[in-house]
């Protein structure tokens, strides 16, 4: 059976959380205002156009296509396209869906010829990595052969982070010492760090333990450092039956993730560690099974984290935002600034915005954890309905001491800052001026309203408790 039939049987292979509702979402042209592109990833499946749940581009577009920014790197692995009910099924033919890392670097991920009258699933043909997700029409009937989508829906995982967070964090496996327990022919633990993506055998960039090894594991040393996660890249042209029952250790003590169902062919995967894990190398292992059924094969292992003195100690703190013009005391949970994604289009769910007319403080809780704080960074939202922060003041908490210190680190910003930017803060003073495990910044003014994606805090550790 071709690939780019929608069949029902198809429908369950694609599960899990859907990466497109209620991000950003354009199309090539629009009908009238009920046709707005943000229909398509609203969460709701209603078909009736009237209601005004589905995207809908103009009569005459030779071009028509509808595109998803799914705000951060995701391997897609399918699509879910939900076609209109109250009229002109058939329209929905003749689509591609081609996942792109940025405007000019783009693969097809699956075709679609014929009509389907409900739902139409495209499986991608291996799981494709990127932000992006365009839905191509490719063929038109005629001048009323529109593009008309009432839901999509992006299905796959998510990568450690964005590229973006990648530029700024080297991977600590390219070129270090690794070991494995056995290695088939033509494969060599070293390969696995060998900075090479290409997951084909062929390529001979990949490793295989032997059959008869009962126990498989591979390790690559890395030195003292922190280890925020693991990214392993599988093969592409065989063996998606052998990726389960996969652990990612550090040290052989902290568990990072693990893999109890098969993978699709070709998938990258990112294992996130616990906050705060130290280690000096990773070790990827299988579970002990009986001899000549299953092998690990692997094709790239990489390591991000950090060593000691860059140590973002805010990654996975607690944080909590309180509006001070609320008598009540209302308060809200703020993870998504420490969570260590730095996309930064702007989204109420990833980067919201403080409205000007309350005063707001944003505490982040480094726990058991004191720093010597030596500088605070913190990223601004881009995009409509974001708003860049004019002034700051933040603060020093050591909660064991009772002291805080409201001039180390000011002022952030006595000019305007922009969307998009980086800002990053010196704190100054001696050590036990800096000495807080908490941090407090504080909107300063009430016609001041600010769009936070991020926020790290650097410094040499003093002391856990």
């Amino acid at each position: 059976m071709p690939p780019w039939c929608c069949v029902k049987w198809r429908f369950t292979a694609l599960k899990g959380k859907n990466w497109a509702q209620s991000t950003f979402a354009n199309q090539s042209s629009t009908y009238d205002s009920l046709g707005q592109a943000s229909n398509a990833i609203d969460g709701n499946h209603d078909g009736v156009y009237s209601k005004g749940s589905c995207s809908h581009t103009k009569a005459g577009d030779t071009n028509p296509w509808l595109q998803v920014n799914l705000l951060q790197t995701i391997a897609v692995s399918g699509v879910k396209v939900y076609n209109r009910q109250d009229c002109c099924y058939w329209r929905l033919h003749d689509l591609v869906v081609i996942v792109l890392r940025g405007p000019m670097d783009g693969n097809s991920c699956a075709r679609q010829r014929t009509v389907n009258r409900n739902v139409c699933v495209l499986n991608c043909w291996a799981p494709i990595v990127g932000h992006i997700v365009q839905i191509v029409k490719t063929r038109l009937t005629g001048v009323h052969d529109v593009l008309t989508i009432c839901e999509v829906e992006v299905y796959g995982w998510k990568i450690v982070t964005d590229p973006e967070y990648l530029k700024s964090r080297d991977n600590f496996a390219i070129g270090r010492d690794t070991s494995m327990s056995s290695a088939s022919v033509g494969g060599k633990a070293w390969q696995a760090v060998d900075g090479i993506l290409v997951n084909t055998w062929g390529s001979e960039s990949c490793i295989s333990s032997t059959l008869v090894d009962r126990h498989p594991w591979f390790k690559v040393s890395v030195g003292a450092m922190f280890i925020e996660a693991v990214f392993i890249v599988f093969r592409l042209d065989c063996c998606e039956r052998y990726f389960n029952k996969l652990y990612v250790w550090v040290d052989k003590r902290i568990l990072c993730g693990r893999q109890m169902e098969p993978y699709k062919r070709g998938a990258a995967v990112g294992y996130a560690c616990p906050p705060n894990t130290e280690g000096s190398y990773v070790l990827i292992e299988k579970a002990p099974r009986p001899p000549y059924s299953e092998v690990l094969t692997l094709c790239e292992v990489e390591v991000y984290g950090c060593r000691k003195e860059d140590k973002n100690w805010a990654l996975g703190s607690r944080v909590v935002i309180e509006d001070m013009d609320n008598h009540n005391g209302t308060s809200y949970d703020g993870h998504f600034v420490t969570d260590g994604d730095f996309s930064n289009g702007f989204k109420q769910s990833i980067c919201p915005t403080f409205k000007a007319s309350n005063y707001l403080l944003m505490t982040i809780d480094l726990r058991d954890v004191y720093v010597y704080v030596d500088k605070i960074v913190y990223i601004i939202a881009v995009g409509d309905g974001a708003d860049a922060p004019k002034e700051l003041f933040i603060s020093l908490v050591n909660p064991t001491t009772h002291y805080t210190n409201d001039e180390a680190c000011n002022p952030i910003s006595r000019n305007n800052t922009v969307p998009g930017q980086y800002v990053t803060t010196t704190c100054t003073g001696s050590a036990l001026d800096r000495l807080a495990s908490r941090i407090v910044i504080k909107k300063a003014f009430k016609t001041n309203s600010m769009s936070i994606c991020e926020v790290e805090v650097y410094g040499p550790l003093a002391f856990r408790v």
